[in-house]
């Protein structure tokens, strides 16, 4: 039987999106796994595992540490116009 009907997942998903993970799995009592579910639509998890999915951005953030350090300021500056709204995501995850 599902636990949550729909009106509520929706809820829980509007908020997760101005929220973190972890706010919202604190506030909601909600799994990370359920939450990706319901993110994802269609019931298989994407992020396969929390402490895997990790450990690959932080090493990719550390190639694009590397790869930054190279770009001019101008580039920097364009790079993060674009993904402004994408960076507390990524950064949220990292820490």
């Amino acid at each position: 039987m599902n636990k949550y009907k729909q009106d509520k997942k929706e809820e829980i998903l509007n908020y997760l999106e101005n929220h973190t993970w972890r706010e919202t799995q604190s506030k909601f009592g909600v799994s990370r796994d359920t939450l990706n579910r319901w993110k994802n639509g269609n019931g298989k998890n994407v992020v396969r595992s929390e402490n895997i999915d990790t450990q690959i951005l932080k090493s990719m953030k550390s190639i694009f540490d590397e790869m930054w350090d190279n770009l001019s300021v101008s580039n920097q500056k364009k790079i993060m116009k674009k993904y402004q709204n994408d960076i507390p995501k990524i950064l949220e995850v990292l820490t």
